[in-house]
């Protein structure tokens, strides 16, 4: 090989690995973007859904006057009124259970994990919502089951919450 013909061999490998660097450069910006872009479309679907748990309690005097009679004292509620408190119950641990998972994959950045986490803290304190977990944790996948049980039942028994009009 010619010095002439080696000296073009060795700025082509240069320049391919200086573009090949480049673009693994750029991926990773891009990779980086994509992500930050996921958490935040995950944090807000999250957030819907605990919103419109909220939102209908908000806007239905009678469900919110079941619930608050439920989370206190779920026997002394009629079957219809339990089954409509539970199947609300349902419907927010499935959300909870779902941003639990999202934050163990990392699409739910800490700071909103951490509001989802205290608000669940302080409603499984709830003698009527524990309850319900207590007897329908089995619908739950086991490692949901485990965090619930092993972290936020004992915050829960540290927390001094109390339902409105408590």
């Amino acid at each position: 090989m010619t010095e002439t013909a080696d000296r073009s061999y060795k700025v082509t490998l240069i320049l391919s690995i200086i573009i090949t660097v480049s673009a693994l450069i750029y991926l990773a910006a891009e990779l980086r973007e994509n992500t930050r872009a996921l958490q935040a479309s995950t944090s807000q679907e999250i957030i819907e859904a605990f919103h419109a748990q909220y939102q209908a309690v908000a806007q239905n005097d009678d469900l919110a006057d079941i619930l608050l009679r439920a989370a206190r004292n779920p026997d002394e509620v009629m079957v219809h009124e339990k089954f409509r408190f539970y199947a609300h119950l349902f419907s927010m641990f499935r959300a909870y259970e779902i941003a639990y998972y999202q934050h163990e994959e990392g699409a739910l950045d800490a700071k909103r994990w951490s509001g989802f986490n205290l608000q669940m803290v302080e409603l499984i304190s709830i003698n009527g919502i524990r309850g319900f977990w207590d007897m329908r944790k089995h619908w739950f996948s086991e490692d949901f089951r485990y965090y619930i049980d092993t972290v936020l039942i004992p915050a829960a028994e540290k927390t001094d919450y109390k339902l409105p009009g408590s």
